[in-house]
């Protein structure tokens, strides 16, 4: 997993996830499969096309 996509994950967490879970973030991020990375990189690139999120 890249830097990029790890930051993104967290970006991605701490804007939808409810305050009492954002202490497993990196525990979570920590056990996304590879597969489950190629979905939020495409997932992380279609935001940035957007314009809704900056890397």
């Amino acid at each position: 997993m890249t830097k990029e996509l790890r930051t993104y994950l967290q970006w991605r967490c701490r804007t939808s996830w409810h305050v009492k879970y954002r202490h497993l973030i990196d525990k979570w991020i920590d056990n996304v499969l590879p597969y489950q990375c190629e979905y939020f990189e495409r997932e992380m690139n279609n935001l940035i096309n957007r314009g809704i999120y900056n890397s």
